[in-house]
């Protein structure tokens, strides 16, 4: 699975056009790795072809993001950083990130 981030605290990352391959540890060594700040995020490119993005609102606050251009916006939820891990864990075991529970439509 690729996988992309950006941490805003170090300015460091990986673009969305330049995912690195991975597997479920070290996405999830990125994820960890993340500073707890407003902007950073990982991103995932599904075997779907959907993308799922785990965003920093603040340092104890999380969007799931799952942006849907045809749609002109993205399921998106509130989230804690242990669930974006839970959710990680779960898409690199081949989980359907659209079913994650809690999902709400926003336009962009």
């Amino acid at each position: 699975m690729k996988y992309f981030y950006y941490d805003a605290a170090t300015g460091r990352g990986i673009q969305s056009a330049a995912a690195i391959e991975g597997h479920a540890e070290d996405i999830l060594a990125a994820w960890n790795a993340l500073s707890r700040r407003a902007g950073s995020f990982l991103g995932i490119h599904c075997p779907t072809g959907a993308a799922v993005q785990f965003m920093w609102d603040d340092s104890d606050s999380t969007t799931i993001d799952l942006p849907s251009p045809t749609k002109g916006g993205s399921m998106t939820k509130t989230s804690s950083f242990e669930e974006c891990g839970g959710v990680i864990t779960d898409i690199c075991a081949g989980g359907d990130p659209e079913r994650i529970q809690g999902l709400e439509f926003v336009k962009w």
